[in-house]
């Protein structure tokens, strides 16, 4: 298989897995709101990222309300749990262990994380109606 094959059918995977996402009623949100990719590890991205989040990602969970939320990335997760917490939406959080992000390098650890995650809440992932 060549490159631009293995490529288009990952591509076609990855719609395919967001569409069966989306239909059983789950969202994918960013949410470290801001771009912080060109700041160094630290201080100023772990305020720049609680900065963006205290005015967008609050907001945006108003407006949301969702019943589970699943923190993706071990320092965001790290940062932004308590802020959460905070908000009331401590106990709408599934938590078991850190999730990697998927996109550093850590794609089979992330795909592990989720199948525990996934095994022990299995209702939150049922499609909907089916929970």
């Amino acid at each position: 298989m060549t490159y631009a094959e293995a490529f288009r059918a990952r591509t076609t995977a990855k719609r395919l897995l967001l569409a069966e996402f989306k239909e059983r009623g789950l969202w994918l949100v960013d949410a470290a709101k801001c771009a912080v990719n060109m700041l160094a590890e630290g201080e100023p991205r772990k305020q720049a990222v609680s900065r963006c989040a205290e005015h967008w990602l609050w907001r945006e969970l108003r407006v949301m309300e969702p019943e589970h939320i699943v923190l993706v990335k071990a320092t965001v997760r790290d940062l932004l749990e308590p802020m959460l917490t905070r908000w009331g939406y401590g106990p709408r959080m599934l938590l078991s262990e850190r999730v990697p992000h998927p996109g550093s390098g850590q794609r089979a650890n992330f795909r592990a994380a989720m199948q525990r995650l996934i095994g022990r809440y299995p209702a939150a992932f049922a499609p909907e109606g089916m929970a």
